[in-house]
């Protein structure tokens, strides 16, 4: 009896030894690799909090309506319209204190999600499978789902496997920071609209605010001595008018 609780006891110590062994061999790979992105990223633990956008008391009724390409935006300044200046991509708005604001459309040089789907190496094979898994299936998906990636991700009790899709998923977040966001960093998600703001005007004489439209089309607003109050008004007329074409339709 002693002889078969000794082989047990020494079978679980040689199995619990294996396992320790291979998990630290992950953990200090894990780390390794760590300390390789922190080197090119002081903010990679820095998340985007959750932002609600309510109505202010501005009102809208009596400001202009911008057009670009099929969008429709009020920008709710009272400032007097200096210079508008518009193309197929982009729309520059200056008022008289120097204020500006531009909105571009289709900001990605690059979709990384669409790269991604359309590569089929076997490291983006395996990419492909854990994020369809994770239901990612935008590129809005795909910026939430690795903007809130942490070093706390590569921990101790993951395979090998798992450690190199977290350091993956941490250097995408990386490419993907957009300057501003190690002051301050929101997410946001009106009802048709939904997307990212990249610092604020308190902290940042520039802030980007990147959305996109109920079909996934990109933007990005760049706004210069806009208060924060004119930033969500405008997202709020924007969000209106999808809220209309959908009603529309």
């Amino acid at each position: 009896m002693k002889k078969i609780r000794f082989t047990i006891i020494a079978t679980v110590i040689i199995l619990l030894i294996v396992f320790l062994t291979t998990k630290f061999l992950s953990y200090r790979e894990a780390k390794k690799i760590l300390e390789y992105i922190e080197l090119e990223s002081d903010y990679i633990n820095k998340t985007p909090l959750d932002r609600n956008i309510s109505k202010s008391d501005i009102k809208n009724d009596s400001l202009p309506v911008y057009k670009f390409g099929d969008l429709e935006i009020i920008i709710p300044k009272k400032d007097t319209l200096t210079l508008r200046r518009t193309n197929n991509i982009s729309i520059l708005i200056e008022f008289d204190n120097n204020s500006k604001l531009t909105i571009i459309r289709d900001t990605s040089i690059f979709n990384l999600l669409e790269i991604l789907n359309n590569n089929i190496s076997y490291d983006n094979l395996v990419l492909n499978k854990d994020l369809q898994k994770n239901g990612i299936k935008t590129n809005y998906d795909f910026l939430n789902f690795v903007f809130n990636k942490t070093s706390a991700d590569l921990n101790f009790f993951k395979s090998k496997n798992e450690v190199i899709l977290e350091a993956a998923y941490l250097k995408l977040k990386t490419i993907n920071q957009i300057r501003g966001c190690e002051k301050a960093w929101y997410k946001f998600n009106l009802n048709h609209i939904k997307g990212f703001q990249y610092c604020e005007p308190k902290q940042c004489s520039e802030t980007f605010i990147q959305f996109f439209s109920p079909t996934n089309e990109e933007f990005m607003i760049i706004t210069d001595g806009i208060t924060q109050e004119e930033i969500d008004n405008t997202l709020l007329s924007i969000n209106k008018y999808y809220e209309n074409i959908s009603d529309l339709n």
